[in-house]
Formats: structure tokens, C-alpha cells, sequence
């Protein structure tokens, strides 16, 4: 009799862990945080992706990539990398690419169209703006141009208000310019929805193949 007690108890003890752990995935929800900042001569970003006390965060700038690791808001890990240039405008682009075909493309893209429009759909649905908020400081080639989009943007000032979106816009005549700073704040309500499509996206084996061949191609391009 003890061993089955003991059966028993330990098989209660893993379902309850099974049935905690889904409520806890279901009643916490992800939070993003993306701040991106874009200047003449800058630009970096900042995500952070939170569940519960722990959060992780990935910050870009010119000269490193950083990666920390939070609990509580407290940092617990921290790792940090130099960054790779990013291309000029006087740089010449590549002319080939990836160096894939348009067959090798589309045998990259179509078995994976189903997976991944399930789970993209699935994350869209279980997807949530909590507010986002910035400046923007922008001016075209054509003064008439950027009258025309600063317009615009009045004329939806009050719908974007209402969607939790409060950027503020300042036209430049006369001049190209484009300076950003906006801060988005992202929210998944149901991870569960979001476990099966997932796996079955990453079990896929045409994804593992399309990321061979793109490897490959890369790999041509660069030599």
C-alpha cells in the first residue's frame, strides 16, 4: 500500500505544479516595453520584455548591444557586446542579395505560410496596446509635403488619442529631418494561446530548413 500512497502523492504533487504553473502563465500577463530613439548621427533602441518580477532587456546603440537580465527591477545579469557597424549610405549594396533564387525563396516561404499565420494571427489576437507616447520632428524635401502630413496628423489626432497613442508631431519647413523618440508599451493577455502554435511553428522542418538555406546564401553573399 505505501508504494502506491507514495505513486500517488508524487503524481498529485506533478499535476498540481502542472495546473499552478498554467494558471500562473494565464493570469500573468508579457509586457513590452520598446523605446526607440533616432537622431542625426544616433539611433537605439531599447526592448524590454517583463513576466511577472522578471524582465529581460535588450539595448542597441552605436558602438554595443547590451543584454540584462532583471528581477524585481533589480539587475542580476549582465552581458554586453561591440556592435556591429551598421552599413553607410555610401556603402554599395550587395547586388546578390542573399543569393537565393526565386525558386529557393518561395520553397523557404510556402510550408511555412500555414505555422506561421496561425501563430502571428494567434499573437495579434492575444496582443494589447497599453499606450505608446513620443515626439516625432519631421521635415521633407517639399514644404508642401510636410504640410500634407502634418494635416493628416491632426485631422487623427483625437482617434489616435483614443487607441492610447499620444505622439506629438513638430513640422520642419524647408529642410529633410527626421528625429524620433517614441516609447510603446505592448501587452499578451493569454500566453497559454500563444504555447501550441509555437511549438508546432518551431517543430515545423521547414523552418529549420529555410533557416539553412538563408545561412547558405549568406554565406555566399559574403564571399
Amino acid at each position: 500500500m505505501e508504494p502506491l500512497l507514495l505513486l500517488l502523492f508524487v503524481t498529485v504533487g506533478i499535476c498540481g505544479v502542472l495546473v499552478i504553473s498554467a494558471l500562473i502563465l494565464y493570469a500573468v500577463p508579457v509586457q513590452f516595453a520598446i523605446i526607440y530613439v533616432r537622431k542625426e548621427g544616433r539611433e537605439e533602441s531599447t526592448i524590454t520584455v517583463s513576466w511577472g518580477l522578471a524582465a529581460c532587456s535588450i539595448s542597441r546603440g552605436i558602438l554595443q548591444r547590451v543584454t540584462r537580465v532583471l528581477f524585481s527591477g533589480r539587475m542580476i545579469w549582465s552581458r554586453s557586446k561591440p556592435n556591429e557597424p551598421m552599413p553607410t549610405d555610401a556603402a554599395e549594396p550587395s547586388p546578390r542579395g542573399l543569393g537565393l533564387s526565386t525558386a529557393e525563396i518561395l520553397e523557404i516561404i510556402l510550408p511555412i505560410i500555414g505555422d506561421a499565420g496561425t501563430f502571428f494571427g494567434e499573437l495579434y489576437r492575444q496582443s494589447h496596446l497599453v499606450r505608446m507616447r513620443g515626439t516625432i520632428r519631421i521635415g521633407m524635401e517639399n514644404p508642401a509635403t510636410t504640410g500634407m502630413l502634418y494635416g493628416g496628423y491632426w485631422a487623427s489626432r483625437f482617434a489616435l488619442n483614443a487607441s492610447q497613442i499620444f505622439i506629438e508631431m513638430e513640422p520642419v519647413f524647408g529642410e529633410q529631418v527626421l528625429v524620433l523618440n517614441i516609447t510603446m508599451r505592448l501587452r499578451i493577455n493569454n500566453t497559454i494561446a500563444l504555447i501550441i502554435p509555437g511549438i508546432t511553428l518551431i517543430r515545423n522542418p521547414a523552418l529549420r530548413r529555410s533557416l539553412v538555406l538563408m545561412r547558405q546564401g549568406a554565406a555566399g553573399t559574403a564571399a
